[in-house]
């Protein structure tokens, strides 16, 4: 880390910035750690997240049907939430994907 000051600071905005990334990070490599399980045991066969995501919840009560979306980051079931599709070309989806991708380029992910 470069020194710039004999007493450097943070002021409470950044950390809790840099708090709510490493929480979105761990959280994301949480998800992918637990999909690469399914990938290995499905091998060339399309994965479906609405069936890992019923595996992870291990509740037989829950309803996801075919029109439902699941967040690939966080494993949540968006029934009513918005969400952003990332399978979009626009230019908004495009910067949230180069952002992600150099997020976690060092994790192998």
């Amino acid at each position: 880390m470069l020194l710039v000051s004999d007493e450097p600071v943070m002021c409470t905005n950044c950390a809790e910035i840099i708090k709510n990334s490493f929480e979105f990070k761990s959280t994301c490599l949480n998800t992918h750690n637990y999909i690469v399980r399914f990938v290995k045991e499905k091998e060339n066969s399309k994965l479906d997240l609405r069936e890992i995501y019923l595996c992870r919840m291990g509740c037989e009560d829950i309803v996801v049907s075919k029109a439902d979306n699941i967040c690939g980051f966080c494993m949540s079931l968006l029934k009513s939430c918005p969400f952003l599709s990332l399978s979009n070309k626009d230019e908004d989806v495009t910067l949230v994907y180069m952002m992600l991708k150099k997020m976690f380029s060092t994790t192998g992910m």
